[in-house]
């Protein structure tokens, strides 16, 4: 008996740490980054209006995210050269769906643009 309960005990032994350290070997998928880059190929350079620009991402019947710019002239845009690059992650929850992201901007005494509509696919799975 006593070489049965040695065997039984070495045999748990043997078998604890394969059965403990059974793993689930799912990756999540790497987060989804959109960028956003600003700037103007136009001549501007004696526009004095002020302007503006909102990054937004809209879900299917959310606002994911709205952030306004510091308000700056018109003429202060930046070519590419000089672009402003912006990067978003997108949020838990939101990185399988379609997505509608862009810039709204308001120009002061001028008016607003309309949000962005076409939408940014989804991460491939």
């Amino acid at each position: 008996m006593n070489q049965s309960v040695r065997l039984l005990c070495g045999a748990a032994l043997v078998a604890l740490p394969f059965a403990a350290c059974k793993k689930d070997h799912y990756n999540p998928p790497p987060p989804r980054t959109i960028q956003y880059q600003l700037y103007t190929d136009q001549d501007f350079s004696t526009d004095q209006h002020t302007i503006t620009f909102r990054l937004t991402i809209h879900g299917r019947n959310n606002v994911v995210f709205d952030s306004a710019l510091a308000p700056m002239l018109i003429r202060d845009v930046p070519n590419k050269a000089h672009q402003l690059v912006f990067q978003k992650l997108v949020p838990p929850g939101f990185d399988k769906d379609t997505l509608v992201v862009g810039f709204v901007y308001d120009i002061k005494d001028v008016g607003e643009s309309s949000v962005p509509r076409t939408p940014a696919p989804p991460a491939s799975a």
